[in-house]
């Protein structure tokens, strides 16, 4: 966030503003002021255009105000000669209502917030209390569970599948899980709620909160859960293989990005060490964006030096941002994995390495956002405007403004176009890329010269042109395919052998817990009738093994304390570090004894 708050500052000098006693409030003659400024600021506003919102802006702000309105007042509306003489009839028509209480504070802010919203998608008025909100969401900031799930229902309804837990969360320290399935939040069944009623019901309530959960055949309550204030972790990563293939996934960028994924990446060669990284897989679908410093930060991670993007402002003036330091991670082979979700600073950074050749781009086409948002901080913290203040450019001159980034490989999400067609049938406004909005902005491609300065990117598209890629699926591959094919992917240029992936990732839960969790779908009620299964766990350091033990499988979860063992000691001992796990599972066939074995090495960090 650093970029945004030196342009407040910035942009607060640079414009000269009304004069304002101390404790004035938003006044007419202020949001006039805007209006006519706004036009100098925008990328591509006119006078005209501006004049155009307003009109439509007062409109609506006497429906969002519920006043009555009648032909001749939205005559005079339309046909006003000014930004003042617009202002100064809807305060006419405000203060001569029946309302109870005429607070123009709110009229004013109404009327910004109304006309300022339709300059362009991203465009929006803030009054000072709203402010912190977005700039907590901006920040990762905020109140809650400390989880991440997904909807198992349809159209966004319940069940919730955990998918992630926060170490601060305070659901871990009352025996949460990864996997669980939440049924019930207090005495709502999920089932009946969407994924925004079940959030807003979290949000709204007072109090400790009771879920109750599926795991595997059991039903807990898990009571005493309480909201929290929490930092969003934007960076999870894991590792593929146990010899050096990384996954990680990166949620949205701030200004703490950078540091957080070069600490991430410290622990990941650590736990490898003296190896290193052969090769990353890097998921930024749903990533939104954020802070264009991050993305411009995150490329020189994996660029050595070069243009990263360039900004195009409304009076043609180029900023290039360029990788400065030598990168940590510029031999590795690197997949970007996107979708229609991907906007922003994560197109800023995907298009970059694209262009570079340093990355290959898997999954399907981003969102198409290539505006950077400023801003404007007004006097007497009377609101912020946020406003579109340039478009952003590929080092190749292309800009993702309304086309996205490409993948060189697609994968495709099961079911997308298919959702697509029925929401935009039942809504034909209905938002999925940038180019959806009435209002987005187009923007022209700015040529350049330039050449790629890696061959990775031209070199695996080769090498993949001919290979043969996996058709038969485990369950847990099945429930996110474009994950499965892109690790596929990296794994066939890494020359890492393709087998089914029968688990999910391990989490060691440190004290007062100290048990491991692991997923692993060889197991079902039908498999369980014509098949035992015998699990064996073996725990190792670098050079020593730790403990070994071993267990029938019940259920797909593995769950297996480690109380008073060597690995609890090795833990304490450690503070923070990691183990190896190697995990074999033996299947026997009831009726003929065959025995077949399945094995899983990975690494565990703790």
């Amino acid at each position: 966030m650093k970029f945004l708050k030196t342009l407040f500052l910035v942009l607060s000098l640079l414009i000269s503003t009304p004069s304002l006693a101390k404790n004035d409030k938003l006044n007419c003659d202020f949001v006039s002021y805007c209006f006519e400024k706004l036009p100098e600021i925008h990328v591509t506003l006119t006078p005209e255009q501006m004049m155009e919102y307003a009109q439509e802006g007062a409109v609506e702000t006497l429906e969002a105000l519920d006043l009555k309105e009648n032909g001749d007042i939205k005559d005079i509306i339309q046909t006003a000669p000014t930004y003042k003489a617009l202002c100064n009839e809807l305060t006419q028509i405000y203060q001569s209502s029946s309302l109870p209480e005429k607070d123009l504070q709110t009229l004013y802010e109404t009327f910004l917030s109304e006309s300022i919203q339709l300059i362009d998608p991203h465009a929006a008025f803030h009054a000072p209390a709203n402010l912190k909100k977005f700039l907590d969401q901006m920040n990762g900031n905020f109140e809650g569970l400390g989880i991440l799930y997904q909807a198992l229902g349809e159209n966004t309804h319940g069940p919730f599948q955990v998918t992630y837990i926060f170490p601060s969360s305070s659901t871990l320290e009352r025996g949460l899980q990864i996997d669980d399935i939440v049924t019930q939040v207090n005495d709502k069944a999920c089932l009946e709620l969407t994924t925004a009623e079940f959030q807003e019901i979290i949000k709204a309530h007072v109090g400790s909160l009771s879920l109750t959960v599926q795991r595997g055949d059991q039903t807990l309550e898990i009571s005493g859960v309480l909201k929290k204030n929490l930092a969003f972790p934007r960076v999870q990563s894991q590792f593929i293989t146990n010899d050096g293939l990384v996954y990680m996934q990166i949620l949205s960028f701030s200004d703490t990005l950078h540091a957080e994924v070069a600490r991430e990446i410290a622990l990941l060669k650590k736990a490898l060490s003296p190896f290193d990284i052969r090769g990353i897989l890097l998921d930024l679908r749903g990533n939104g964006g954020g802070d264009l410093n991050a993305a411009i930060e995150m490329a020189d991670l994996f660029l050595d030096q070069g243009l990263v993007t360039f900004t195009k402002d409304r009076k043609g003036s180029i900023k290039e941002l360029r990788a400065k330091y030598p990168g940590e991670l510029t031999s590795a082979p690197l997949i970007i994995l996107i979708n229609n979700s991907s906007a922003s600073a994560s197109e800023v950074f995907t298009g970059a390495l694209q262009d570079h050749g340093r990355a290959l781009v898997v999954g399907s086409p981003s969102y198409g956002k290539a505006t950077v948002q400023q801003l404007w901080a007004l006097p007497q913290d009377i609101g912020t405007v946020r406003i579109t203040f340039s478009f952003y450019y590929r080092p190749t001159g292309q800009t993702p403004q309304l086309n996205g980034i490409l993948p060189d490989i697609e994968i495709e999400q099961p079911g997308f176009k298919e959702l697509v067609k029925k929401m935009r049938s039942q809504n034909p406004d209905a938002i999925f890329y940038e180019k959806d909005y009435e209002n987005a902005l187009h923007a022209d491609p700015v040529p350049q010269n330039f050449e790629p300065t890696y061959q990775f990117r031209d070199i695996a598209k080769q090498r993949l042109a001919s290979v043969q890629m996996r058709e038969e699926f485990s369950e847990f591959e099945q429930k996110d395919i474009q994950l499965t094919k892109a690790r596929d992917l990296l794994k066939l240029l890494t020359n890492t052998p393709l087998e089914p992936r029968h688990f999910q990732k391990a989490h060691y839960y440190p004290a007062p817990y100290h048990r491991l969790h692991i997923n692993c779908d060889l197991w079902s009620e039908a498999s369980a009738k014509e098949n035992a299964f015998l699990v064996e766990f073996k725990f190792r350091d670098k050079s020593n093994d730790l403990y070994k033990t071993a267990g029938f499988m019940v259920g797909q979860e593995l769950t297996l304390s480690l109380e008073k063992t060597p690995v609890q000691k090795y833990v304490e001992k450690q503070g923070h570090g990691s183990f190896f796990l190697d995990i074999t599972v033996y299947q026997k066939t009831r009726a003929t004894g065959e025995i077949r074995t399945y094995t899983h090495n990975t690494i565990v960090t703790f």
